[in-house]
């Protein structure tokens, strides 16, 4: 999957997942997931100068294999 844009993933409730799959996010692109509860992501997430953001209760766990290289502006929050 690439990111372009903006990407939430959830609406504040339990449901929402990316499928399977890599995600390419770069480029002051942002992922933004948006759940109540505790959710693991096992995707690899691959980019540089892009934003991954959780919303919400709950825990966010990023088990896959994670290149970000975070400057000015990005990284996970």
């Amino acid at each position: 999957m690439n990111v372009t844009g903006s990407v939430t993933v959830g609406d504040g409730g339990t449901s929402g997942d990316l499928g399977l799959g890599p995600i390419n996010i770069s480029g002051n692109q942002s992922l933004i997931f948006n759940r109540s509860d505790d959710f693991t992501l096992s995707n690899n997430l691959l980019g540089t100068g892009a934003q991954v953001t959780k919303l919400g209760a709950g825990v966010l766990t990023l088990n896959g294999t994670n290149t970000i290289a975070t400057g000015t502006g990005s990284g996970i929050n």
